[in-house]
């Protein structure tokens, strides 16, 4: 994070790279400040365009959406991500390994639902989550309204 970076001491060298699934606006303001701060250091942009892609499509999402569902494991450092971006646009995230966890009487009160996943999630438990969102009763005349990313 920004904050630990900005705790350590200078050095007369260092590299900074990231996982290749960090959050990459939270990447962007550590290689910002540190062109500002330590201009000497090396910082090496190490984030694989498919995680730039699908934080920007998840951010999407978010914005059109009620709430998200994100699939996939727990640990995770690429669906973590996904979550927190989700929860970052104040909307509630949904972080699932499978579709036994979904909470259907929480979601049964949002009109629109995007459903997106981590890169490494399977894409035989993508499909049992949509279609067990996709089963759950129609309320109060209010139809489903699916966002499917298929990542």
């Amino acid at each position: 994070s920004l904050e630990a970076l900005t705790a350590l001491p200078a050095c007369e060298q260092a590299i900074i790279v990231a996982q290749t699934t960090q959050n990459l606006r939270e990447y962007r303001q550590i290689k910002h400040w540190t062109a500002r701060h330590h201009p000497h250091y090396k910082v090496f942009d190490t984030i694989c365009d498919s995680t730039e892609r699908r934080q920007g499509e998840v951010r999407r999402i978010a914005d059109s959406a009620d709430a998200v569902i994100v699939v996939g494991g727990k640990n995770s450092g690429n669906t973590q991500r996904l979550a927190e971006i989700v929860e970052h646009v104040d909307k509630p995230a949904y972080h699932v390994e499978t579709e036994d966890e979904l909470d259907l009487a929480a979601l049964a009160r949002f009109h629109t639902i995007g459903i997106t996943a981590g890169a490494s999630t399977p894409g035989w438990i993508i499909k049992r989550v949509l279609r067990t969102v996709d089963q759950v009763p129609f309320r109060r005349g209010r139809g489903w309204r699916t966002l499917w990313l298929h990542l």
